[in-house]
């Protein structure tokens, strides 16, 4: 069977609704869904790491809170690698150079 959607002339709400009822309808047989070898070398290594005291599991609700503080953005006004911002330097209001900050030092405190 062949499908075609008209993506160009789609919503976005209307792209998120097709995806979900795919996704619902995969579920109800999961069963048949094949999993790659390596998602079970995956688990294994991770169950390893919880039973070895290594790591451990957080419902989503707090990883989903620990992701959006790593990927926050940091404001330029307040950081600075070359020292206190100041108006003339281009380096203390590029978004780049927050970026690079950001992503060698994570989220502010």
């Amino acid at each position: 069977m062949t499908m075609t959607l008209d993506l160009d002339t789609m919503t976005i709400a209307d792209k998120l609704q097709a995806m979900e009822a795919i996704w619902d309808d995969l579920l109800r047989s999961a069963e048949q869904v094949p999993s790659p070898a390596w998602h079970g070398d995956i688990l294994r290594a991770r169950e390893l790491r919880v039973r070895e005291g290594k790591s451990c599991y957080a419902d989503w609700a707090e990883a989903r809170r620990r992701i959006r503080e790593r990927t926050q953005w940091v404001s330029s006004s307040s950081v600075s690698r070359c020292g206190p911002p100041r108006r003339n330097c281009p380096r203390c209001s590029s978004r780049a150079h927050e970026m690079k900050r950001f992503q060698r030092h994570g989220p502010r405190q």
